[in-house]
């Protein structure tokens, strides 16, 4: 699954596979002239939020995601 946002042709992407029932948070693409709008934190806070949903374990091991969560906690729980 992916997760992607967009804006004047740019594309930020964050992949997400679900293996096993758990959610892998992989990967952060976020384009340079996209960093200011903050898309990865977006992108970050829908995959988690899916796999809240969908009661599935995550495990983040994309390095953005995690330093993201750590920064925020409030806004990565339910």
């Amino acid at each position: 699954m992916q997760f992607e946002f967009s804006s004047d042709g740019d594309l930020a992407c964050l992949d997400d596979i679900e293996i096993n029932e758990n959610v892998v948070i992989a990967h952060a693409d976020v384009r340079p002239a996209l960093e200011r709008y903050g898309p990865g934190s977006e992108l970050a806070r829908e995959a988690i939020d899916y796999a809240q949903s969908n009661e599935l374990p995550g495990n983040l091991i994309c390095p953005f995601a995690r330093r993201e969560t750590r920064r925020k906690p409030d806004a990565y729980t339910r």
